[in-house]
């Protein structure tokens, strides 16, 4: 384990490998009493480490070539936006 990191480097190396891939992250990594995370949850904690645990750090991140610089901010850039007006009552009739 890394000095001043929560997870192994095997860990580590597992989480950026399933970000790159685009897959959940494989169970064979052997972490005891933890359930099953949104990949975006988990790349959010992966930043925070990486910066110290500071939020306003992690927004001002300006290693752009890393896989994960995307998501910092737990969000997929690239997922297309619903659809105006889905999500509404009056569309589920």
């Amino acid at each position: 384990m890394s000095k001043g990191r929560p997870y192994p480097d095997e860990v580590q190396a597992e989480v950026m490998a399933a970000c790159r891939e685009n897959r959940e992250v494989s169970s064979a990594v052997g972490l005891p009493m933890h359930s099953k995370r949104n990949l975006l949850h988990v790349i959010r904690d992966f930043c925070l480490d990486c910066m110290g645990g500071s939020p306003p750090e992690v927004r001002k991140c300006t290693s752009v070539g890393c896989d994960l610089w995307p998501y910092r901010l737990r969000k997929n850039p690239f997922r297309a936006p619903p659809p105006k007006g889905a999500g509404r009552p009056e569309n589920f009739k």
